[in-house]
């Protein structure tokens, strides 16, 4: 059977590695620097906003919503034959129409643009 002959002592062996790991640390630090306000394209101190991702599929109660196009729609609504009831986001209408439905609270509570069918009626909700 062939034997194994060492080719670095066994001190320098255990230190190998540990210096390996450093350079290759050294370097992948260097390959990822990078000016942050120059990839956010923000001045420095700036504040940048980030928009949250919706999640594509909500369910409230005993509906769903799916989002398309900047605004959660109920999978009962139909656009080839229902017309949508336009209220605007926290108006007086919106909370009126709560305060007659509070059921309608937790389908609001989807989103700021949303549309619902409730008891026959299809509501769209849209930002201020």
């Amino acid at each position: 059977l062939p034997t194994f002959q060492p080719t670095m002592t066994a001190s320098a062996l255990s230190a190998a590695p540990q210096a390996d790991a450093e350079e290759l640390m050294d370097e992948a630090e260097a390959e990822i620097a990078f000016d942050a306000d120059d990839a956010l394209g923000s001045e420095a101190g700036e504040a940048v906003a980030f928009a949250p991702t919706p999640q594509p599929i909500k369910t409230v109660l005993d509906k769903t919503f799916i989002w398309q196009s900047g605004v959660y729609i109920d999978t009962t609504f139909d656009p080839d034959t229902m017309e949508t009831e336009e209220v605007v986001f926290f108006s007086d209408d919106y909370f009126d129409l709560i305060e007659e439905f509070p059921a309608l609270a937790d389908y609001f509570s989807v989103g700021e643009a949303v549309i619902v069918v409730y008891e026959g009626t299809a509501y769209e909700v849209v930002p201020e």
